[in-house]
C-alpha cells in the first residue's frame, strides 16, 4: 500500500489483514506505484524460532551507542535472537546517531532515520495491536490500527521538514486554521457548526516546511477530513473550555509550549539533529501564524468571531 502525506510518499508493507482497513481509510490517500519516501513495514515472527545465538559481549557494546537501546536490559531478550530483529536492529549501526530502537518484551519498534525505515516487529500470539483481543472487543478494526500506524510514522516525517500536530483544522479564505488541544479537549467539537467545506481533519494536521511557508495538509489520521487538502497556516487557536465564548490574543511562547508538550513522545524517538530541525518548525509556524486562545462552552462556538480572528 502506499500513500501521500503531505506530498511524502510512504509505503506500507505487511502481510497481515491489518492493511484492507488501513487501505479503505487511507483511500483518498492512495498513490498510483511511486517511489516511495519512507517505508515502514509490519512483521510477524515466530518467537519459538530463536535461531540466532544470543549476542555477544562485543555485539553489545556496538549496540550500546544506539539511542533507546539498552543492552544491559535486553541482552538476554528472546527478541534478539531472531533474525528480523537481530537484522533490523544492526542495520541501525550504519548511521547509530540517527535512529532509535525500542525493544520491548512483547514487541521491537525500529526508527532508522538514515534508511528512512520503519519497522514493527511483534510476536504471532501478539494479538492485543490487532485490535482482537477481548480488552478492545467492539471496537472498529480502525480504532486500533490507525493510531499505532500513525505513531510509527510520525517521528519519520521531521526528515522531510514536516510535523504531524494533534489538532483539528479548517481552511477559510485559503488559509488553515488550527485548533489545539488534547484528548477531549474540544477539536471536534469547534468543527460541529463549521459554515465551510474544508475541513484538514479533525484529530491530525500536518505541517511542513515550504520554502518560506509553512504549509497545513490533511491526514487520514481521524474520522472527518475532506481528503488531501492544503492550504498556507493562517492562525493558531488554543482550545479552552469556559462558561462563555472568547478569543483572546495570546503570545506565541504559549502556543510553542503547548505543542513541544503535548508531542513529547515524537521528540523523544528523534536524533538530536531532527530533534533540533523539529523544534524550529513549531517555532517558525507559531511566529507565521497569529495566535489565540480560544474559550467555549457547551453551546458551542461563534463561528463569524473564529473567521474575523483568522483575517487579522
Amino acid at each position: 500500500m502506499i500513500y501521500q502525506l503531505a506530498g511524502i510518499t510512504v509505503e506500507f508493507k505487511t502481510d497481515l489483514p491489518i492493511v484492507q482497513y488501513l487501505r479503505e481509510a487511507f483511500r483518498p490517500f492512495l498513490v498510483d506505484e511511486l517511489k516511495p519516501d519512507l517505508s515502514y513495514r509490519l512483521h510477524w515472527f515466530d518467537p519459538d524460532l530463536l535461531v540466532l545465538p544470543p549476542i555477544t559481549d562485543e555485539q553489545r557494546e556496538s549496540l550500546k551507542i544506539i539511542p533507546g537501546f539498552h543492552p544491559s536490559r535486553w541482552y538476554n531478550s528472546p527478541l534478539l535472537r531472531t533474525r528480523e530483529v537481530r537484522q533490523s536492529v544492526e542495520a541501525c549501526l550504519e548511521r547509530p546517531d540517527l535512529a532509535h530502537v525500542d525493544l520491548r518484551l512483547r514487541r521491537a519498534i525500529i526508527h532508522n532515520f538514515h534508511r528512512s525505515d520503519v519497522q514493527s516487529l511483534y510476536p504471532s500470539q501478539n494479538e492485543i495491536f490487532f485490535g482482537y483481543s477481548s480488552q478492545n472487543k467492539g471496537q472498529h478494526p480502525e480504532a486500533v490500527t490507525i493510531p499505532p500506524h500513525r505513531n510509527r510514522v510520525a517521528p519519520m516525517l521531521v526528515n522531510f521538514s514536516a510535523l504531524i500536530l494533534h489538532c483539528s483544522g479548517v481552511v477559510s479564505n485559503g488559509l488553515a486554521a488550527l485548533f489545539l488541544a488534547s484528548d477531549g479537549g474540544g477539536k471536534s467539537t469547534v468543527l460541529k457548526d463549521f459554515p465551510g467545506q474544508l475541513v484538514l481533519n479533525d484529530d491530525r494536521v500536518i505541517l511542513r516546511r515550504a520554502a518560506s511557508r509553512i504549509i497545513a495538509h490533511s491526514t487520514p489520521f481521524g474520522r472527518i477530513y475532506n481528503g488531501p487538502q492544503q492550504a498556507p497556516l493562517g492562525s493558531l487557536f488554543l482550545l479552552e473550555k469556559a462558561s462563555r465564548f472568547e478569543i483572546i490574543p495570546t503570545p506565541p511562547s504559549e502556543v510553542i509550549k503547548h505543542i513541544w508538550d503535548e508531542h513529547y513522545l515524537i521528540w523523544g524517538i528523534l536524533p538530536k539533529a531532527l530533534r533540533t530541525r523539529a523544534f524550529e518548525l513549531v517555532c517558525d509556524a507559531c511566529k507565521q501564524a497569529v495566535t489565540y486562545r480560544l474559550r467555549f462552552s457547551k453551546d458551542g462556538v461563534d463561528w463569524r468571531a473564529i473567521e474575523a480572528a483568522m483575517s487579522k
